[in-house]
């Protein structure tokens, strides 16, 4: 997953469970909110009841779980109002074409429908039901009431759903709900921002087959994309040829060569408001030769210096923020120093890739994040998903900077 856990740590997390058949499913979601340190608690429909249990879910959890007999037998004054107080955000997985009209209509007749209309907080629905019970018009009204109250409705998916059929209705997978739920806690302080982020190597073709290339793996522009996206942007991701998930709510458009590369960030820099270089663009390029070569004796190759990508654009369109990534040994912070002033760009991340847990085709990364404004910030050692956290808090603070001083 691409979306940091440091989001969700103490968060209040309410979790409504619903009679439907993908019950089982919010075992899963209640889990992996409870791994990333978040406080779940849990309301179970009496529906819901049919097909799980609250043993379930305060194993996961080890927090409260409420039905409807605490709702009238608890000590707590006012259980549903106290447990909207509670949380920073209420969601509900699954959501029944039942509850979901429930809440679209104002009906508070169990204590989860009670505590939504009680609650003046984030709600975030996930609906999952039989494809015609979806798509039948007056759940589709509802819907349509429900987002245009500003509650968020998470999409179900298209696939073989419990009573085999196939259409739309199907629980979504974990990460997509988690993306949604997080981005109801995090600052949306990038919204209206357009960020292109680079991630992934390139390949520059020797042959019909062959290619120099790098083994950058592309998690850390990946998770920078999913970072930026969480915070509101409008992330357009370029990749060059990597086999990773795509992050959640960004538009992602693919590349080989460092031209094809250029030609993509030349069709979206003018309306950039920053641009996150962390792709590991090639230094050399050659002449490709058709066909597939022959092995036979020995293969001279003519090395070409491949254009400074980002240099060329900083020159050229002043207006983006622009954040570059240097790759190097011990004097990579001298080096990375020496590339913020000779490319014009606003801040350089530098990190070693001569350790184990540093660099290319690793989960972690440590490094320098070098700007003219803040100077050097040590970042230590941590997950890329984490680092791209932190790096994001970061270009936030250079495009509201860079923005106070344009003219």
């Amino acid at each position: 997953m691409w979306i940091s856990g440091n989001v969700f740590r103490r968060k209040n997390i309410l979790l409504g469970v619903t009679g439907s058949i993908a019950a089982f499913k919010a075992c899963a979601l209640a889990s992996t909110l409870s791994k990333y340190e978040a406080h779940v608690r849990t309301v179970l429909t009496p529906s819901a009841l049919n097909f799980v249990g609250s043993a379930s879910f305060v194993s996961l959890t080890n927090d409260a779980v409420y039905t409807d007999q605490d709702y009238w037998s608890s000590n707590i004054r006012s259980l549903h109002i106290e447990l909207g107080r509670w949380a920073d955000v209420l969601v509900v997985a699954p959501a029944t074409a039942n509850t979901l009209a429930k809440i679209a209509n104002g009906l508070a007749d169990n204590l989860l429908t009670s505590t939504i209309l009680g609650s003046d907080k984030p709600l975030v629905l996930v609906p999952a039901m039989n494809v015609r019970m979806y798509e039948n018009k007056i759940t589709q009204e509802n819907l349509k009431t429900l987002k245009n109250l500003g509650y968020i409705v998470v999409e179900p998916e298209v696939g073989h759903l419990a009573d085999g059929e196939v259409g739309k209705g199907r629980f979504p997978e974990i990460d997509t709900i988690l993306f949604h739920v997080a981005k109801t806690i995090v600052p949306q302080d990038l919204t209206g921002k357009n960020i292109v982020v680079t991630a992934g190597p390139t390949r520059e073709y020797i042959d019909d087959v062959r290619f120099i290339s790098n083994p950058s793996s592309g998690k850390m522009g990946y998770a920078l994309a999913q970072a930026l996206a969480l915070r509101g942007a409008d992330v357009t991701l370029l990749s060059g040829p990597v086999t990773l998930d795509v992050p959640q709510g960004v538009r992602l458009l693919q590349f080989e060569s460092v031209s094809e590369l250029m030609q993509l960030m030349e069709h979206f820099l003018p309306e950039a408001d920053a641009v996150v270089m962390a792709a590991a663009v090639g230094d050399f390029t050659t002449e490709r030769r058709e066909g597939k070569l022959r092995r036979q004796g020995e293969l001279a190759l003519t090395l070409k210096a491949t254009p400074d990508v980002v240099g060329s654009f900083a020159a050229k369109y002043a207006k983006p923020v622009y954040v570059a990534f240097a790759a190097g040994g011990a004097d990579v912070i001298k080096d990375a120093e020496e590339k913020l002033k000779r490319k014009h760009v606003d801040a350089i991340f530098a990190n070693r890739i001569d350790t184990s847990q540093t660099g290319f085709a690793v989960d972690t990364n440590s490094g320098w994040f070098i700007s003219k404004e803040r100077g050097v910030e040590e970042a230590p050692l941590q997950s890329k998903v984490d680092l791209a956290w932190w790096l994001s808090e970061r270009i936030v603070w250079l495009i509201e900077a860079k923005s106070e001083t344009s003219p």
